[in-house]
């Protein structure tokens, strides 16, 4: 049993009655068990028996409201709570732990110091709290109480406490400089006064992820130039960086949904956003929104219905407060607990987001780094109430978002970080995102226009593919020009009609590669702007080029000059596309219409790997698994004829996988694809021939050797092909050999 003071169970239960003044309504009493989820957490019989035995103990101190079933926390929940903590009688001492002021409170008035901040706890109940969890003993006692009422809470600390294992927060840095920190630490013996204010279901509130800051003065810290010197700024500098320090023990950072969204996606780097946010200190009755407003900008007040009230603190812009604040997510013009909370909240929706202030401080550094401006910052000094509480709320409303997308991923320029192509939505388009997107195999017709960026500033050169214009249709040849001239000759000299979007299918190469992955992310009529390096911006090898190619994009030399013009300067080329509407092929078609659709799928990929995009191998690997796919099930054929004609399907489609494996040295994928050929053709020569490759380049040399040999015996007219496989294969065998030899003389 653990024990407190040396006294027995009868003695405690009794100065339970008289502690802290005497105010307590019943005596210390073990709460009742609640499961724990947490991996690695303590069995529930392990904490039923630690209970029993007294390792936390809870006492009524104020009556909440009565309970009804439903006026409880659940785990999951949102509890808001005031907290005071005191040391606990030491051992021999009669007399109850309420002797003294507190070592740490929430409540405002009286204390001194940390006492006086006057914002109560904020933190999800249970495991969905980490990683910023309570104390397990506050759980137990938070889970039992009513919207009022008030507990003493005594724990063993190094299990239930600060100190346990399943615990995310640290104590209040208050206690550290106490007379009674240095000896307790977070599994010393502390008494607890919880008393909860009120509660947010689970559906409601959900936790943002936070990674907080070191200390660092904000930018508005310094002096106006920037400099640094002097004792004056660096005074100023400890200063607001001692405000921003996160000294609560209160590190959660939480979002109440006050208005719902009108769509599901939420912003993410390098999204644009514009938004309304307004900064208030945290309510001291715990209603998250209803806290005093400092800071507004966009027109929103602290409950997000309208403009929040006068304040000492100015607005980022005088004249300008129903201006709403526009940024790109990271770009380092936000701070990054702004944007994770962007992140969390939808298009047209309204929330809270309440969250230490230490999230909210900016790097100096940084900024004098990238030198880019502040799309937000908090007006320094700081609102007394806002420095004392550690915690600020922050109301915002994404007003709208501008999809941004990372197609490929980013590559180094110099010191620079950039896309090598991304995508910008600028005009909406009809459906809903992606489901109305084309996937694979669609064929589309897109309007494109496409622009050379040359310069430092990257401005739009010289215009290398407009599909509104006929200049491509005067590229192609007199002819094109001839039917031109007759057409408007037709129409009794009216202007012509406007010239036809563009047409291909998606994945086959027919389109430069950032075309091709743009218009897969678009809906019909939707407009965008494409950014993209020459790798991705042209089209493939002129002999796979079409009649129709412009001339600008498939040769970056290509001028009629011979110099090239902009094309020779462009690092990039911009392309604006618009969506006019695509086709879906047929996902379950007929059995006869199977046998051509994965014939014209393999033709597909024999097209895209001959084009030379920068995703051939990648792009005819989907097309070749594809044809395989449709032919895989027996019952979808009625005839012999049908049968035969797909097993011959299935092995061509599984060698020709099996040659892009090899292609891209995936050597276990290559076999496998082979053997499946194998299983549909026995006598495939192919699927034999790239079945010895793979498995010697995965070092099985006699089974390759063998497999030569059926390889050659199936196709006799591969045996030149095989003898110099074999030879090249004899030489790394020998090269093997060789290594493996020196290797192990020196164990000899």
């Amino acid at each position: 049993m653990l024990r407190w003071g040396g006294e027995s169970k009868i003695e405690r239960e009794r100065e339970g009655k008289k502690n802290i003044g005497g105010r307590f309504l019943f005596p210390f009493r073990s709460p009742r068990p609640r499961p724990l989820q947490k991996k690695n957490s303590k069995p529930q019989n392990s904490e039923a028996s630690d209970l029993s035995e007294g390792a936390v103990r809870l006492a009524l101190l104020e009556r909440g409201e009565p309970p009804t079933g439903s006026n409880k926390p659940a785990e999951g929940d949102c509890v808001v709570f005031h907290l005071e903590v005191r040391a606990a009688p030491k051992e021999g001492h009669g007399g109850g732990a309420g002797d003294g002021p507190p070592l740490f409170s929430t409540r405002g008035g009286g204390g001194g110091g940390e006492a006086e901040r006057g914002a109560p706890f904020v933190a999800l109940l249970g495991p969905r709290g980490a990683p910023h969890r309570l104390p397990r003993a506050w759980e137990l006692a938070l889970g039992d109480s009513t919207p009022g009422t008030r507990l003493a809470v005594r724990c063993d600390g190094a299990l239930y406490g600060w100190g346990g294992e399943t615990c995310g927060v640290a104590p209040p840095a208050s206690l550290s400089s106490s007379a009674a920190g240095p000896s307790l630490g977070p599994g010393g013996d502390y008494l607890y006064d919880l008393q909860l204010l009120r509660f947010y279901p689970s559906d409601a509130v959900v936790g943002v992820p936070l990674r907080l800051p070191p200390s660092e003065a904000p930018p508005s810290a310094l002096d106006d130039d920037g400099d640094e010197g002097g004792a004056a700024a660096k005074a100023r500098r400890a200063a607001a960086a001692a405000s921003l320090a996160d000294t609560s023990g209160n590190p959660a950072a939480l979002k109440l949904s006050l208005e719902p969204g009108t769509t599901w996606e939420s912003p993410r780097p390098p999204f644009e956003v514009s938004f309304a946010l307004s900064a208030a200190a945290p309510a001291a009755d715990g209603r998250l929104g209803k806290g005093e407003v400092f800071w507004q900008q966009g027109g929103i007040g602290g409950d997000g219905r309208g403009k929040a009230p006068a304040c000492s603190s100015p607005s980022p812009s005088s004249s300008g407060e129903d201006v709403l604040i526009t940024a790109t997510m990271g770009d380092g013009s936000l701070p990054e607990a702004l944007e994770a909370a962007l992140s969390c909240v939808c298009q047209g929706e309204t929330a809270v987001v309440s969250l230490p202030l230490a999230a909210l401080q900016t790097s100096a550094a940084q900024r004098r780094e990238d030198k880019r401006p502040l799309a937000f910052s908090l007006p320094y000094p700081l609102p007394r109430a806002v420095a004392a509480s550690r915690r600020v709320e922050l109301t915002l409303r994404l007003a709208g978002m501008v999809q941004v997308r990372d197609l490929v991923g980013p590559a180094e320029r110099g010191n620079e970080k950039r896309g090598r192509v991304t995508k910008k939505r600028v005009k909406e388009g009809r459906g809903e995102f992606p489901a109305d997107c084309p996937l694979g195999d669609c064929a589309v017709k897109v309007h494109v226009r496409a622009v050379a960026l040359v310069g430092g500033e990257e401005a739009e050169g010289e215009v290398l593919w407009d599909t509104r214009t006929r200049q491509q249709e005067e590229d192609a040849g007199a002819s094109g020009a001839s039917c031109s001239a007759a057409a408007a000759d037709d129409d009794g000299g009216s202007s012509s009609p406007p010239p036809p979007p563009f047409e291909f299918v998606i994945g086959t190469g027919a389109a430069p590669d950032a075309v091709d992955l743009a218009v897969c992310l678009m809906t019909p009529g939707e407009v965008s702007v494409v950014e993209s390096d020459w790798a991705h911006a042209r089209f493939g090898r002129k002999e796979s080029a079409g009649a129709t190619t412009p001339a600008g994009l498939l040769d970056v030399g290509g001028g009629e000059s011979g110099e090239g013009g902009d094309r020779e300067r462009a690092r990039r080329v911009r392309f604006e596309l618009e969506l006019v509407e695509f086709e879906a092929p047929d996902r379950d078609p007929p059995p006869a219409a199977r046998l051509l659709r994965s014939d014209e799928l393999r033709a597909q990929g024999n097209a895209v790997l001959s084009s030379g995009v920068p995703r051939a191998l990648e792009l005819a690997a989907g097309k070749y698994r594809r044809a395989a796919q449709l032919l895989q099930s027996a019952l979808d054929f009625d005839t012999e004829e049908q049968h035969e004609a797909a097993s011959r399907g299935r092995a061509a489609a599984h060698a020709n996988v099996a040659a892009v494996a090899l292609r891209q040295g995936r050597w276990g994928e290559a076999l496998a694809a082979s053997q499946r050929a194998l299983d549909d053709e026995p006598r495939h020569a192919k699927a034999l021939f790239r079945r010895a490759a793979a498995l010697a380049s995965l070092g099985r040399f006699p089974e390759a050797d063998e497999a030569f040999g059926l390889a050659e015996e199936a196709d006799p007219a591969a045996a030149e092909d095989v003898a110099r496989e074999r030879a090249r294969v004899a030489a790394r065998r020998k090269r093997a050999g060789e290594k493996q030899r020196r290797e192990m003389s020196g164990f000899l």
